[in-house]
């Protein structure tokens, strides 16, 4: 009988990723910004507009140096599909690209999912991705 293959490695990403102790150090803000739209918004929201502007440009300098994006993004994918909520910065995308990209979300997947199963399968056989 074949072992059964190791089905964990789909959030074990997180232990590689650059923002992983960012929220502790820098807030959890940084990446999740309360009313974080950047193209909308009218109130509160409006006015904190340009703050989320700048948690998220620095959000996404972090994610420019991580290993894992893709899987970052992936699991971003299916969890905004399922909850039909877009928030925070998740694999160096903010809100907005991902609405951009939502039409087209199919061939996105398509396209990054190679990545996202290298990282992970390189996570499952103890590699650093």
């Amino acid at each position: 009988m074949e072992p059964e293959p190791d089905t964990t490695a789909g959030y074990k990403w997180f232990n590689y990723a650059a923002c992983k102790d960012m929220s502790e150090k820098l807030g959890e803000d940084l990446f999740f910004y309360l009313g974080s739209s950047l193209e909308t918004g009218s109130g509160k929201y409006g006015r904190r507009r340009n703050q989320a502007r700048n948690y998220y440009e620095a959000a996404l300098k972090i994610c420019k140096t991580c290993p894992v994006r893709a899987s970052c993004l992936v699991d971003c994918f299916e969890h905004e599909t399922s909850n039909h909520l877009r928030a925070g910065v998740w694999g160096g995308t903010v809100p907005e690209t991902r609405n951009d990209m939502s039409a087209y979300q199919p061939e996105v997947l398509e396209a990054i999912r190679p990545l996202a199963e290298l990282e992970r399968f390189k996570i499952m056989k103890g590699i650093k991705p």
